[in-house]
Protein backbone atom coordinates (compact mmCIF):
# COMPACT_ATOMS: atom_id res chain seq x y z
CA UNK A 1 0.00 0.00 0.00
CA UNK A 2 1.48 3.15 -1.27
CA UNK A 3 0.40 6.51 -1.48
CA UNK A 4 1.03 7.99 -4.69
CA UNK A 5 1.23 11.81 -5.51
CA UNK A 6 0.47 13.76 -8.60
CA UNK A 7 2.73 16.91 -9.29
CA UNK A 8 2.42 19.92 -11.89
CA UNK A 9 5.30 20.48 -14.44
CA UNK A 10 7.08 22.88 -11.32
CA UNK A 11 6.89 19.84 -9.28
CA UNK A 12 4.00 21.51 -6.88
CA UNK A 13 1.81 18.72 -5.45
CA UNK A 14 -1.85 18.86 -7.45
CA UNK A 15 -3.42 15.31 -6.81
CA UNK A 16 -2.79 11.90 -4.57
CA UNK A 17 -3.94 8.52 -5.33
CA UNK A 18 -4.85 6.82 -1.74
CA UNK A 19 -5.43 2.75 -2.25
CA UNK A 20 -8.74 1.07 -1.57
CA UNK A 21 -8.05 -0.33 1.81
CA UNK A 22 -6.18 3.29 2.95
CA UNK A 23 -9.68 4.85 1.50
CA UNK A 24 -12.15 2.64 3.07
CA UNK A 25 -10.18 2.67 6.61
CA UNK A 26 -10.19 6.46 6.38
CA UNK A 27 -14.12 6.18 5.86
CA UNK A 28 -15.00 3.69 8.51
CA UNK A 29 -12.97 6.02 11.26
CA UNK A 30 -14.72 8.84 9.67
CA UNK A 31 -17.66 7.24 10.19
CA UNK A 32 -17.18 6.48 13.66
CA UNK A 33 -15.93 10.34 14.61
CA UNK A 34 -19.23 11.75 12.55
CA UNK A 35 -22.26 9.48 14.61
CA UNK A 36 -20.51 10.54 17.88
CA UNK A 37 -22.16 13.80 17.75
CA UNK A 38 -25.80 14.39 18.38
CA UNK A 39 -27.63 17.26 16.77
CA UNK A 40 -30.94 17.00 18.66
CA UNK A 41 -29.25 18.41 21.99
CA UNK A 42 -28.20 21.60 20.31
CA UNK A 43 -31.57 22.25 18.50
CA UNK A 44 -32.43 25.48 19.06
CA UNK A 45 -28.96 26.89 20.68
CA UNK A 46 -28.06 28.96 17.70
CA UNK A 47 -29.73 32.13 17.14
CA UNK A 48 -29.77 34.30 14.48
CA UNK A 49 -29.82 38.28 15.29
CA UNK A 50 -31.64 40.63 13.29
CA UNK A 51 -34.02 36.94 11.50
CA UNK A 52 -37.17 38.77 12.03
CA UNK A 53 -36.10 41.83 10.26
CA UNK A 54 -34.78 40.18 7.52
CA UNK A 55 -37.71 37.71 6.96
CA UNK A 56 -39.90 40.68 7.24
CA UNK A 57 -37.60 42.47 4.37
CA UNK A 58 -38.31 39.65 2.40
CA UNK A 59 -41.89 39.64 2.47
CA UNK A 60 -41.75 43.31 1.71
CA UNK A 61 -40.01 42.37 -1.37
CA UNK A 62 -42.50 40.13 -2.62
CA UNK A 63 -45.52 42.31 -1.47
CA UNK A 64 -46.94 44.17 -4.56
CA UNK A 65 -50.19 45.67 -3.05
Amino acid sequence: MKIEYIYDENGKKKGVVVPIEIWEEMIKKQDKISRKGDIKKYRGILKINGIDDKIKKLREEWDRT
